[in-house]
């Protein structure tokens, strides 16, 4: 019988990309109290991202902001490099940066396609290659991936967001038996965790109704996947869908 590989101890830092709003504000607020230090990638300095950084480093954990356009594939490759630069080795890569816009096929674009694939897929890949080879010799690390409840129930809305999603999950999956037993990939799929900025009221309840747990899912559930995921040392390439039962349709 072959003795079971442990990854070593995992760095206490954490890169968390789209940090300065929504559910990337809030995982990494839940990492700061945690004890990580962070790296919070914004696509640039703003009062938001200041905000944060400024909170995090009340609670006595070390914050620096690294921007960076992820359509641009140069400032991709040096994201890690700077977060390591600034903090040291990165234990925890989060890959929270999206964009979602409201497509069909009907009304497909070409050049919103390729951004949208470039954000939510390429640069995740990217900076998973680019977190492994940081890594140093011996430690161990944990990719997170952020997905969505609809890769599961697609439907013709969000056509390019959708696609790059799915994508990312199979790439999760890829990756969890490429970089194992290292590093562990695992991926959590919020159902209307904080609503889309184009979501009324009528709408959101809605979608709560529907849900089997009467419910969708808030930031605060998102959060606790996240610290799961973190905790759970026998889990690798799975998806957790703290949706309310969304994805059940």
């Amino acid at each position: 019988m072959t003795a079971r590989i442990k990854a070593g101890s995992v760095p206490r830092r954490a890169l968390v990309t789209g940090a300065a709003r929504r559910l990337g504000r809030a995982m990494a607020l839940a990492l700061a109290e945690d004890g990580y230090d962070l790296a919070l990638h914004v696509r640039a300095v703003d009062d938001d991202a200041e905000r944060l950084a400024g909170e995090i480093r009340a609670m006595g954990r070390e914050a620096v902001l690294v921007p960076a356009d992820l359509r641009d594939l140069a400032a991709i490759g040096a994201l890690l490099a700077t977060a390591k630069g600034l903090l040291g080795p990165q234990g925890v890569l989060v890959n929270s940066a999206a964009v979602f816009p409201d497509d069909r096929l009907a009304d497909l674009e070409a050049r919103q396609l390729e951004e949208v694939l470039r954000i939510d897929l390429v640069a995740p890949l990217l900076l998973s290659q680019a977190f492994a080879r940081q890594l140093p010799a011996g430690a161990g690390g944990v990719i997170v991936n952020l997905l969505d409840q609809r890769i599961l129930r697609p439907s013709g809305r969000r056509l390019s967001y959708t696609l790059a999603k799915s994508a990312l999950w199979t790439a999760t999956r890829i990756l969890a038996r490429e970089l194992a037993p290292a590093i562990r990939v695992v991926a959590i799929g919020p159902g209307v965790a904080i609503r889309d900025p184009d979501m009324d009221d009528a709408t959101f309840n809605r979608l709560a109704e529907r849900a089997p747990l009467g419910e969708t899912g808030d930031a605060a559930a998102i959060v606790a996947a996240l610290r799961y995921l973190l905790q759970a040392d026998a889990v690798t390439g799975q998806l957790l869908l703290p949706d309310g039962g969304m994805h059940l349709g």
